[in-house]
């Protein structure tokens, strides 16, 4: 029957998957797991283990790192698919889970761009916007230019993955980001 002690350890390994332990804790953890079972490791992996855990946080006399032991959280689309709701009448309003779903961002993305004449991939915002008499003749004449460019923007960084090359940041990112600049006064 496994001890308390061991089944504490194995909880806090399994929590450091999401951490950002450094190397030489994690192996000071295992070594006290091998020891809280009451089992001997090889001993080439009691060398390995040791040499590694030399310099854990529990060995040193400062016990401190100042390195971040925490990722930042991951944040989905969820507040861009909402502001993608509030511009484009074609995209309903979706469960609450949506914004985790790539699939489900790509057809928000390709529904937002049918709605103002644009094939997904076509991404040159030059090249590929419709001017005002073809947005006549795609009958959104309606829209201002200043919001046709606004939804233009928002369809055109959602999916444009050599737009997110360039600028070194992940898609997710440009869709943030495409939704801060739309939640900025004035826009």
């Amino acid at each position: 029957m496994p001890s308390h002690r061991a089944e504490q350890l194995v909880r806090e390994l399994h929590a450091s998957l999401g951490l950002r332990r450094r190397p030489e804790d994690i192996a000071q953890l295992i070594q006290d797991l091998f020891a809280a079972r009451q089992v001997a490791p090889d001993p080439a992996t009691a060398e390995a283990l040791e040499k590694a855990s030399q310099y854990s946080l529990r060995r040193i006399w400062h016990g401190y790192t100042s390195m971040l032991e925490e990722f930042a959280a991951p944040v989905g689309a969820q507040r861009q698919l909402a502001r993608a709701t509030a511009l484009f009448a074609s995209v309903p309003e979706l469960p609450e889970g949506a914004g985790d779903d790539p699939a489900e961002i790509g057809a928000v993305i390709r529904r937002a761009g049918e709605e103002i004449h644009r094939r997904y991939g076509e991404n040159d915002f030059g090249l590929d916007r419709l001017n005002r008499m073809e947005r006549d003749e795609a009958g959104i004449g309606e829209l201002s230019k200043r919001q046709y460019n606004k939804r233009d923007f928002r369809v055109d960084v959602g999916s444009n993955p050599a737009l997110a090359a360039l600028t070194g940041i992940t898609p997710v990112q440009a869709r943030a980001l495409a939704a801060a600049l739309g939640s900025l006064p004035g826009t």
